[in-house]
């Protein structure tokens, strides 16, 4: 009995050296690395630190023109929200639905949401942070991808609000573009 009571002390004793308990990271600490990669890219944002957020305006190509971009800072994650300028009116929701919808079966590194009370669009993209915080290549793909998805199919996102396009033609157009 006293060799069992033994092996499993020394087992539990040997388990916790070699698997420590890890720490989440603070938001602070998660911030400083996200400012570091905008600035090392010469980014120019408002850090909102009461809130967690960042804010940004970003130019893109294409019907859109621009976009407001917020990173939002969680001690277990952070999300990039790009915002799409043009939005949709309330008997447009069924057909922006469609269309996104169809896209979000396409991409990867992000989502497009709809917000049918305020007829705003964004794509979401995010990183969920277990045990490290995430390196500045990540911070720039999680950055980059929503504003680079509402450049490459903001034009559809306009020709179904002020051409009220049919979505599966739109999506059909749009990709064929590419």
């Amino acid at each position: 009995m006293r060799k069992k009571m033994i092996a499993l002390v020394m087992t539990g004793l040997c388990t916790a050296m070699l698997c420590p308990v890890v720490q989440a990271a603070s938001v602070d600490e998660l911030a400083s690395v996200v400012i570091s990669a905008l600035e090392n890219k010469g980014i120019t944002y408002d850090y909102d630190k009461e809130n967690e957020w960042i804010d940004m305006k970003w130019t893109i190509d294409g019907d859109l023109e621009e976009t407001d971009v917020t990173i939002f800072l969680y001690d277990d994650m952070v999300s990039v929200a790009a915002e799409s300028p043009v939005g949709f009116k309330e008997d447009q929701f069924e057909k922006m639905a469609i269309y996104t919808t169809l896209l979000n079966n396409e991409i990867f590194y992000g989502e497009f949401r709809l917000n049918k009370d305020r007829g705003k669009i964004t794509v979401r993209s995010s990183n969920v942070i277990e045990n490290v915080l995430p390196g500045e290549a990540e911070i720039d793909t999680l950055l980059m991808m929503p504003i680079r998805y509402l450049e490459k199919y903001g034009d559809g996102i306009t020709a179904i609000r002020y051409n009220d396009a049919d979505p599966y033609e739109t999506f059909e157009k749009v990709m064929n573009a590419q």
